[in-house]
């Protein structure tokens, strides 16, 4: 499946809403000034080439000269690109390769770290200042009550494990156990045995 020029143009509208609004955002974004990040996406036929310049990015799906560098990965991975921690993990695992210049790749995910993503404002254009906000907090409303809704599974699953843990005991429970029922039945042996001799007398 191929970018559609309308693609194309969304996501260069977007990432340059978040990315070169911002006065704050501006040192990150030098380091990337004059550089040329290619991302192939293996369910995608067509690549995306990000060009950065310093007052805008744009997204072409053609790039005559060379590519300061090439990432080639899948959908799934790209929002792991943010956390630069697992950018070697990524690329060891497989689910990342590197071609050329690593750096591009750890300043555009510095970049899209500090950028702060805001729902509302890519609706705006389209549905209205009021109903973007709406949208966004049921957004954000939706994504807590998601959160909050995992966190209990997690918190459920971790009780009930702990309590099944509680119930079976343990190797050294089982043979702790066996020794102490083995000791009391040597204990009621032997006071037969003494009862039995004091009824013999």
């Amino acid at each position: 499946m191929p970018f559609t020029p309308l693609m194309m143009a969304g996501i260069e509208s977007a990432l340059n809403t978040f990315l070169y609004r911002e006065s704050a955002l501006k040192a990150p974004r030098q380091r990337l000034q004059g550089k040329v990040l290619r991302v192939t996406l293996e369910e995608i036929s067509t690549p995306l080439v990000l060009v950065f310049s310093e007052q805008q990015l744009d997204v072409l799906s053609k790039w005559e000269g060379e590519a300061d560098c090439t990432v080639i990965t899948r959908l799934s991975v790209l929002p792991k690109l943010q956390d630069r921690q697992q950018l070697t993990a990524l690329i060891r695992s497989g689910e990342l390769e590197v071609q050329g210049d690593l750096q591009v790749v750890q300043n555009f995910g510095a970049l899209m770290d500090l950028a702060e993503f805001d729902a509302a404002e890519l609706l705006a254009p389209w549905t209205g200042d009021i109903a973007a906000e709406g949208i966004s907090q049921v957004l954000r409303g939706g994504t807590a009550f998601v959160r909050k809704n995992v966190q209990r599974q997690q918190q459920y699953v971790a009780e009930t494990l702990t309590q099944e843990w509680r119930m079976a005991p343990g190797g050294l429970e089982v043979a702790w156990f066996a020794e102490e029922t083995a000791a009391i039945a040597r204990s009621v042996d032997a006071l037969t045995h003494r009862l039995e001799k004091l009824e013999g007398k």
